[in-house]
């Protein structure tokens, strides 16, 4: 007796299960990695409001971390005085923080991964070769690991308008509290030089 060969319909049938079968194995390989992934990243204490210490310069920048834990409140920072202002939208503020989104008072723009200026002329030529415009919204400053789940710094710049007049270059160096909570936004900056024109 001859056995017929099997219909198209049955042919297809295994490569089906072998394809589920293959996505399958790269989803739980996917999830034993990332299991395995060893989660670290930089983590900050937010500064307190009382620590003012005045502007930055290039030579020597500061630093502030922004408690932005709450995602429904913005947080208002002094750069001039280097120091978180609160939650209230007051004067004097150059830049405003919810969770990972940095917003800017003033005029600004993003440099794509330049070196952070260590001296005030290469600040200055960094803010003469880019224009500020009135976009508020840094961008995105951070790459985001789908084995880890971190935010990671991507390294690039921001230059903006702060109150008094000046320009300020700024640079997220971490998103993370101790014990890896989110929502420690920690900028290095330096006030490069009052009235840069944009």
């Amino acid at each position: 007796m001859m056995s017929t060969p099997p219909s198209g319909r049955t042919a297809r049938a295994p490569l089906a299960l072998l394809i589920g079968f293959g996505v399958f194995v790269v989803v739980i390989a996917y999830l034993v990695t990332a299991s395995l992934t060893r989660r670290a990243a930089r983590t900050f204490s937010p500064t307190v409001r009382t620590e003012a210490r005045g502007p930055g310069r290039p030579g020597r920048p500061d630093t502030v971390t922004v408690d932005a834990r709450d995602a429904d409140r913005w947080v208002y920072v002094d750069l001039d005085r280097g120091m978180p202002l609160g939650t209230v939208d007051s004067t004097g503020w150059d830049i405003a923080v919810r969770r990972y989104r940095i917003r800017a008072r003033g005029p600004s723009a993003v440099v794509a991964r330049a070196p952070f200026p260590d001296t005030d002329s290469a600040g200055l030529a960094l803010a003469s070769a880019h224009g500020l415009t009135q976009a508020p919204d840094l961008g995105h400053w951070y790459s985001y690991s789908m084995l880890s789940h971190l935010l990671e710094p991507d390294d690039r710049l921001a230059l903006l308008r702060t109150d008094a007049g000046a320009t300020a270059v700024l640079q997220v160096l971490g998103y993370y509290c101790p014990g890896l909570t989110a929502g420690c936004l920690t900028v290095r900056y330096a006030v490069v030089s009052p009235n840069v024109s944009p």
